[in-house]
């Protein structure tokens, strides 16, 4: 969640009794917003370099083996985006009486920082990964990303 630099607006609406709860829920829905378009798009980016190879081997051989298992990863992969992309922003999706816990909110972090390190990775480094290893990252980002969005909904709807 974004805490530094507040405007003085956001500061003078922390300040006032019964508004900071509403203030601080719309801080963690817009830091929500900007997560998943972060992440959304490192997947576009992703995506657009997987189909770049899968042109090339198209274009060497169109009877090469290896475009199912790219066409495989790209049908996970526009799954995923599709899924970051319609999500519902943050724990509005609820209601808002809702209560995100300090402790959640830190959990929720932790998997932020996950996601977006481990995209921008898997972007920066794609050719040195084979293509099976490209597969189970999106897989592992796609578990870490659903766990994520479990802290936006209370306990007993999890």
């Amino acid at each position: 969640m974004v805490t530094d630099k507040k405007a003085p607006l956001e500061n003078l609406e922390l300040l006032l009794p019964g508004f900071s709860f509403y203030k601080s829920m719309d801080m963690i829905k817009q830091d929500d917003a900007l997560v998943r378009y972060s992440l959304k798009n490192n997947l576009e980016r992703l995506r657009e370099k997987i189909e770049n190879d899968e042109k090339d081997i198209v274009f060497k051989n169109a009877y090469d083996s290896k475009i199912q298992e790219y066409e495989r990863i790209l049908s996970i992969l526009r799954a995923f985006i599709q899924e970051v992309y319609a999500s519902p922003t943050g724990i509005y999706t609820i209601y808002t009486r809702y209560k995100i816990e300090p402790g959640d909110i830190v959990n929720v972090l932790n998997y932020d920082y996950f996601l977006l390190n481990e995209s921008k990775v898997l972007i920066d480094d794609y050719k040195t990964f084979s293509i099976e290893d490209v597969k189970n990252k999106i897989e592992e980002l796609r578990e870490k990303y659903q766990e994520r969005e479990k802290y936006f909904k209370p306990e007993k709807l999890r």
